[in-house]
C-alpha cells in the first residue's frame, strides 16, 4: 500500500536535478509531521471544547432546575458547536 509514496516522482533520479535518492523519503516525513501536529492542534481543541461543555453541564445543573439546566445546556452546547463549526471552516 505504501509502495506507491516509496517510488520516486520521477523514473530516473538523473532526470530531476538536486533529487537524491533519499529525498522522496524526506518530503513524505515531512508530510506525516505535519499531518502530527494537525491532529495535536485538533485533539486540544476537542479536549478545550469538552472542558467548556462539562463546565456548562456541571455549572448548570447546581444552580438551576432540571428542566431549565436542559434548556440552557442544550443552548450553549449549540453555542459551542457553532463556534466550532466556524473555526474550522476557517482552517
Amino acid at each position: 500500500m505504501f509502495a506507491k509514496f516509496l517510488k520516486p516522482p520521477s523514473p530516473s533520479p538523473s532526470s530531476s536535478p538536486g533529487f537524491g535518492p533519499f529525498e522522496y523519503l524526506k518530503i513524505i516525513i515531512k508530510k506525516i509531521l505535519e499531518n502530527l501536529n494537525l491532529l495535536k492542534v485538533e485533539c486540544s481543541r476537542l479536549k478545550d471544547c469538552e472542558s467548556a461543555i462539562e463546565a456548562h453541564l456541571f455549572g448548570l445543573s447546581t444552580t438551576t432546575p432540571a428542566a431549565n439546566n436542559a434548556v440552557s445546556a442544550s443552548s450553549s452546547l449549540s453555542e459551542i458547536f457553532k463556534k466550532s463549526l466556524v473555526e474550522k471552516s476557517t482552517l
